[in-house]
């Protein structure tokens, strides 16, 4: 009689200590996912801000970028894919860059940059649908002083619109 009462208790002891294994391991889970998707969202705002960076550049070397808009048309945007600089370069995610004139007032030349950066999964490809997104949006002063030898153009504000 007593050897089945042991017998029992210890099942049900094994029981218990089973279950609290699972339900810490299920939080674990929960962590673990957490984790991965701070990581996706630091790579999606890295993403962006290269875009914005991108167009700076192309500002700063090409004197007829963005393309001279008609009276209709003030914005110009372009897609480009990103990729880090292993060996052999793999695919992060793709920027989306738009830029509008439409801001422009008397005096002052305003651009106004939107980088939206979206993360694919590694090897995926464009095709993939996007795991993490956030875009930033800058204006900045392109206009054209005389003592400006060197093309610096002003950041005159810089807007972190999150995950969009």
């Amino acid at each position: 009689m007593r050897r089945g009462f042991m017998l029992v208790t210890a099942l049900l002891l094994c029981t218990i200590v089973l279950l609290l294994g699972m339900g810490f391991l299920g939080s674990r889970a929960g962590q673990y996912h957490s984790t991965v998707q701070a990581g996706l969202a630091a790579r999606a705002r890295s993403v962006a801000r290269a875009g914005l960076e991108d167009a700076r550049a192309k500002l700063q070397r090409d004197l007829h970028f963005p393309p001279h808009p008609s009276q209709a048309q003030t914005s110009y945007s372009y897609t480009e894919d990103f990729y880090d600089l292993s060996t052999p370069p793999q695919y992060v995610g793709t920027y989306d860059v738009q830029v509008d004139s439409s801001k422009d007032v008397p005096n002052i030349r305003v651009l106004v940059i939107t980088s939206r950066g979206q993360v694919r999964a590694s090897g995926q490809g464009p095709a993939a649908p996007p795991l993490a997104c956030h875009s930033y949006r800058a204006c900045i002063d392109v206009t054209p002083s005389s003592y400006d030898q060197v093309r610096y153009f002003p950041l005159l504000r810089f807007d972190d619109l999150g995950a969009l």
